[in-house]
């Protein structure tokens, strides 16, 4: 298991975390309650594993998939810290 620290988030909103470059594989979504909330992903293997994390508003706008992933390598032993990353918040496109 990996505790994440996400922060730069915007209560009201829904926070997904993908294990894809693509974000079409979640593995994770909540409500979100404050501008920083910790998530814990569980069962990983062994190996590098990449999380790509959006927030969208209450009326579906999604912030983009970030370019740059959350890289963690697991080996097996517990990890000494909390990891944080950041995301962008959802912007409405003009019409």
């Amino acid at each position: 298991m990996i505790e994440i620290q996400v922060a730069s988030l915007n209560s009201g909103n829904t926070l997904n975390i993908y294990s894809d470059s693509e974000c079409s594989q979640e593995i994770f979504s909540t409500l979100v309650e404050s501008d920083s909330i910790f998530v814990e992903i569980e069962s990983l293997d062994l190996g590098v594993h990449k999380f790509y994390a959006t927030q969208e508003d209450s009326a579906g706008i999604q912030s983009p998939c970030p370019e740059t992933p959350f890289v963690y390598v697991y080996e097996n032993e517990s990890p000494q810290y909390v990891h944080s990353l950041s995301i962008s918040s959802p912007q409405s496109s003009a019409g």
